[in-house]
């Protein structure tokens, strides 16, 4: 990723976005569940170790004030985020009203959130108090007692009406996203597209989550990259109109999202990944991050659902850093794929990926297929940590009625264009197919849906199936609807989104207008022509280009190309401000480490 100038808006959608604003749940006199202070009054709150980060709100000597907007029963749910000088922290919670104490509790039990570089954290219980109130009638939530020493916020804290306590009727909403996942990859895509048949089963969790989904069988996401791709998931615009156009970047705070949505309408929401920064899109009143270390990041997740409370819908995702290189499986899990070394002992890691992309290092087939064999063993792993997922949903009997959503954000070249293994720029199908598995509440048959879909088309199909209305800027569309055999899709690639790839039933054009030089992170040459046609029944890989064979294909998808162009507006030579060197250093280390810097 290069420093180069771009559009100032994306430093104030982006860069000054990094401090993330609290949950953005908003207060109306219909919704079941209510804010203790107005969305402004909340920031991003990350703990010492940086693990977990939360929507805080900082707790006054007067106390918090909350005033019902009607008459009627409400319950209280407050939790304490402390930090101290020395010692383990102490305090009364008080809840007032017109003067009169409704309820005080020692807290006294914490669970310790320590750091060798700054004070502890303590997170206290969540506690619940019945409240009985007239519109208009206000509570005071007040801390007495506190030790010295000590700051107190709120997190996880809010008001419910009363009867609400048994579940919704809607669903919990499930999405685990496994990054960099090739969907040919994937054992029943394996069989269904017929491809990479030389592998023993990788992925047998999926598959038996395929036997009772709807299997998406051709998806595109919008960007080989994450963040991009992710910001695109939750607010189901193209890259080019929120502008997170990079890794790096943060995701946008303003403006409608998946998450608000479903916390405006009494959802609780968790965010949980494997990163070493915190992927939070707003709206989340929870996130949970793992360091790069995916068996972590399952076993909290296991530990959520089995504490998780039944009272409410929620929303959880989870984000696996998963297959992303390098491609590090356990010893065990690839003498399963690959019983004897092969190759001349090649890592499958930077900077070995990178000196044979670059020609610095020579490898031969059993080389790259020794890589291959180690991107598929991430595979096998991960999906044994999604089968205990998916048992300990069972087991609290929250598989039946969840709406379940498996997919990745962009898969992965592997050598198959330009000697190149990872994903960004890749135009290619190779990093732009990706999988897409839906369990809707109470399905247990499977379905295979050939339907043309896009990453952009999950929020508004999760909002639809909720019966929430969707919001009429998204660009994708609910996939219960019906879609034409040749529906077209658009996705992007580069720095700045300058090269464009439209697919349209078999077919997909690569188009580099400004016929730009392209470069990967290891710093090679990834030429891509003005034009570049492709037809994937033939050519599924896209070896063979037909740009200049078929000139009544191509110009049907150029008229494709530019009716996007025109109708959403796209500028191929937007300017975004974006240093890499102003990023927090986590983040350039992030970067670094995943083979961006």
């Amino acid at each position: 990723m290069n420093s180069k100038p771009w559009r100032k808006a994306a430093v104030l959608a982006g860069l000054a976005a990094i401090v993330l604003p609290a949950v953005s749940c908003r207060e109306k006199a219909e919704q079941k569940v209510y804010q203790l202070a107005d969305s402004s009054s909340w920031r991003r709150l990350a703990v010492p170790d940086n693990s977990q980060a939360f929507a805080a709100l900082t707790v006054p000597k007067e106390g918090v004030t909350w005033e019902a907007p009607r008459s009627g029963s409400f319950e209280l749910r407050a939790r304490l985020l402390l930090h101290c000088k020395a010692g383990t922290p102490r305090t009364d919670l008080v809840v007032l009203a017109g003067g009169r104490s409704l309820y005080r509790e020692e807290i006294r039990k914490f669970t310790v959130l320590r750091s060798k570089k700054s004070r502890a954290a303590f997170l206290g219980p969540q506690v619940r108090v019945p409240l009985r109130l007239d519109k208009g009638e206000r509570i005071t939530l007040l801390l007495k007692n506190l030790s010295p020493g000590t700051t107190a916020r709120l997190v996880s804290s809010y008001v419910r009406a009363a009867g609400e306590e048994k579940r919704s009727d809607r669903p919990n909403v499930i999405l685990i996203s496994i990054d960099t996942l090739r969907a040919d990859y994937v054992d029943p895509y394996r069989r269904l597209l017929n491809r990479n048949r030389e592998f023993p089963p990788l992925s047998p969790n999926l598959d038996a989550l395929a036997g009772q989904s709807t299997l998406y069988l051709d998806v595109q996401t919008v960007k080989s990259a994450t963040f991009p791709a992710l910001a695109s998931l939750f607010t189901s615009v193209y890259p080019f109109q929120h502008l997170v156009l990079e890794n790096g970047i943060p995701f946008p705070q303003k403006g409608a999202n998946l998450v608000k949505n479903l916390c405006a309408n009494g959802y609780t929401t968790l965010a949980m990944n494997s990163t070493a920064y915190n992927l939070q899109m707003s709206g989340f009143q929870r996130s949970v991050n793992t360091r790069h270390k995916d068996k972590a990041l399952q076993a909290r997740v296991m530990k959520e659902l089995g504490t998780i409370a039944a009272d409410a819908p929620f929303f959880l995702w989870v984000h696996f850093l998963g297959v992303h290189a390098g491609y590090t499986p356990p010893a065990d899990v690839l003498r399963r794929i690959e019983p004897a070394p092969l190759g001349q002992g090649i890592r499958a890691k930077n900077p070995w990926l990178c000196r044979i992309t670059n020609g610095e290092l020579e490898a031969g087939p059993d080389d790259i297929r020794h890589i291959r064999n180690c991107y598929a063993g991430e595979l096998l792993q991960v999906d044994a940590w999604l089968g205990e997922i998916f048992a300990r949903l069972k087991e609290r009997g929250l598989w039946e009625d969840s709406l379940i959503m498996v997919f990745s954000d962009h898969g992965e070249d592997l050598y198959q264009h330009h000697r190149y293994f990872y994903h960004h720029p890749s135009p290619y199908q190779t990093s732009l197919h990706i999988p897409l598995l839906v369990k809707e509440p109470g399905q247990r048959k499977g379905a295979v849906s050939r339907r043309p879909s896009s990453i952009l088309d999950i929020a508004p199909t999760i909002l639809e199936m909720l019966g929430i209305a969707v919001p009429g800027h998204y660009q994708g569309v609910s996939l219960r609807r019906e879609f034409p055999a040749d529906r077209a899709r658009l996705a992007e690639s580069g720095e700045k989104s300058e090269i464009l790839t439209v697919k349209s039933g078999p077919m997909t054009l690569v188009a580099n207008l400004d016929e730009v030089e392209v470069r990967t992170p290891c710093g090679s040459l990834y030429p891509i022509r003005k034009y570049e046609m492709y037809d994937l029944e033939r050519d599924p890989i896209e070896q063979e280009d037909q740009a200049g064979r078929r000139a009544a294909a191509r110009g049907r998808l150029q008229a494709q190309l530019f009716k996007f162009i025109r109708e959403l507006k796209y500028n191929q030579r937007m300017k975004v401000d974006f240093d890499p060197a102003k990023l927090p250093r986590e983040m350039i280390h992030e970067l670094k480490t995943l083979g961006y810097l």
